[in-house]
C-alpha cells in the first residue's frame, strides 16, 4: 500500500471544511483525511475517510481532547477550516502541537482576524477603503449615522457577514448592536456597492507562489439575510483584473508581516469602481474553494504540498492562472455546477420567453 498523506482537518462538516476536504480528494489516492467537528449533525457530511466528534470549543474540554486526538492519529498535517475560534486556539496554542501546520505568525493572526485593526493598516498605508469607525457607545451609531447616513455595521471578528446588517435608524442600529453585546467590537462604515470580489493566495516567507481572483455575481438567499450578506456566494466567476490584484497584494503588505501559507482579500467596489479591500482572510480557504480546483487550480493540494516538502509547483503563469469568466454555481442541496459566462448569457437568450 502506498504511503497516504494523513490530514486532519478541524471542522471539517462545515461548508469551507467540506469543500477543502474535496479538493483534496481530487488528488486519488495522495490523502487520508481525518475530518474533526464540534456539532455530530455537521460531521455527518464530512467527506473524510475517518470522522471524530470533538467537544464545543466553548468548554475547556476541547483543547485536551484534540491534544489527545493529535497524539493518537499522529497526523502528517493539520488545516483549521473554520472561521472562528478552532483557528484561533490553533493559532495561540502552536507551541502545543506536535504536527506540522503551516500558518502565519501569530500576531499576524490576530491582526488579519480584526477587520478594525487591519481596516487601520489599509487606511494608513494610502489605500481607498470605505471610511469607518469603530463603535464603542451608542453616540458613535449617532456619529456615524449622521456622517454616512445609510451605515454598514459589522463585528470586527467573524465571517459570513457575522453582525453585519445596512441601516440608517439610529434607534434600531443601536438595538442591532445590544443584541450582539457589540460595543467596542462592531464598526460602522459608509455603504459601498453590492459589487463584490474576492482574492486567494499562498505565500511562503513573503514570496507569492499562486493566487486567482474572483468576482461574486451575487449571494445565494441574499433575501433572508437583513444585509444581504450571506457567506453563501451563489454565483462566481474567475477574473485577471490587474486594479484587483494591485489592491489585494498593497491591503496584504500594509500588514507588517511577511504573508506566510495562505492570506487572501474580500473586497468590495466603491462608486468610481474601484475596489476597496474590506477584510483579509488567512490561514484558510473561502468556502468556494472547491471551485478553483474544479477549473484546475487545486490550491489545498498546492497548500499541503509546499507545507510538508518545502517544493514550490512548477507554475507557468503564477497570477490568475485560469481562464477569465468561468463561472461556479451553487446552493444547498444542489450539486455544484462549472459553467461558463458565455454559456450563461447564452442560455439566457435561448429560454427567454419572446
Amino acid at each position: 500500500m502506498n504511503f497516504l498523506i494523513k490530514i486532519l482537518v478541524l471542522s471539517a462538516g462545515d461548508s469551507a471544511g467540506i469543500n477543502f476536504c474535496n479538493s483534496l480528494k481530487l488528488c486519488e489516492g495522495k490523502y487520508h483525511i481525518i475530518g474533526t467537528d464540534t456539532n455530530i449533525y455537521r460531521l455527518q457530511y464530512a467527506t473524510a475517510d475517518e470522522k471524530f466528534l470533538l467537544p464545543s470549543t466553548d468548554k475547556k474540554e476541547y483543547w485536551s481532547a484534540l491534544k489527545l486526538l493529535i497524539d493518537k492519529i499522529n497526523p502528517n498535517f493539520i488545516y483549521a477550516a473554520d472561521t472562528n475560534k478552532e483557528l484561533e486556539l490553533l493559532s495561540d496554542r502552536r507551541e502545543e502541537i506536535r504536527a506540522p501546520i503551516f500558518l502565519p505568525p501569530k500576531d499576524a493572526v490576530n491582526i488579519y482576524e480584526n477587520k478594525w485593526e487591519s481596516y487601520l493598516f489599509f487606511k494608513n498605508a494610502g489605500i481607498v477603503v470605505p471610511e469607518t469607525s469603530l463603535i464603542n457607545e451608542p453616540k458613535d451609531v449617532d456619529n456615524a449615522i449622521g456622517k454616512f447616513g445609510n451605515i454598514w455595521l459589522r463585528a470586527i471578528r467573524g465571517s459570513g457577514g457575522n453582525g453585519s446588517i445596512q441601516i440608517s435608524d439610529p434607534t434600531l442600529a443601536k438595538a442591532w448592536v445590544s443584541r450582539y453585546n457589540g460595543w467596542g467590537n462592531f464598526t460602522a462604515a459608509v455603504v459601498l456597492s453590492k459589487q463584490m470580489a474576492t482574492w486567494s493566495g499562498i505565500w511562503q516567507n513573503g514570496e507569492l507562489i499562486v493566487c486567482q481572483g474572483r468576482k461574486r455575481l451575487h449571494w445565494e438567499y441574499a433575501n433572508l439575510s437583513p444585509s444581504g450578506v450571506t457567506g453563501i456566494t451563489g454565483a462566481q466567476s474567475t477574473t485577471s483584473d490587474v486594479i484587483l490584484n494591485k489592491v489585494a497584494l498593497d491591503a496584504i503588505f500594509s500588514i507588517p508581516f511577511k504573508p506566510h501559507g495562505i492570506v487572501s482579500v474580500d473586497m468590495t467596489y466603491d462608486d468610481n469602481g474601484i475596489p476597496n479591500p474590506t477584510e483579509i482572510q488567512a490561514s484558510r480557504f473561502y468556502t468556494s474553494i472547491y471551485f478553483l480546483a474544479k477549473a484546475g487550480l487545486n490550491l489545498p493540494d498546492i497548500y499541503v504540498t509546499i507545507a510538508l516538502t518545502g517544493i514550490i509547483p512548477d507554475i507557468e503563469n503564477r497570477v490568475n492562472p485560469l481562464p477569465e469568466d468561468l463561472v461556479w454555481l451553487k446552493t444547498v442541496d444542489f450539486i455544484p455546477k462549472l459553467t461558463t459566462l458565455a454559456e450563461i448569457l447564452e442560455s439566457e437568450k435561448r429560454f427567454t420567453i419572446e
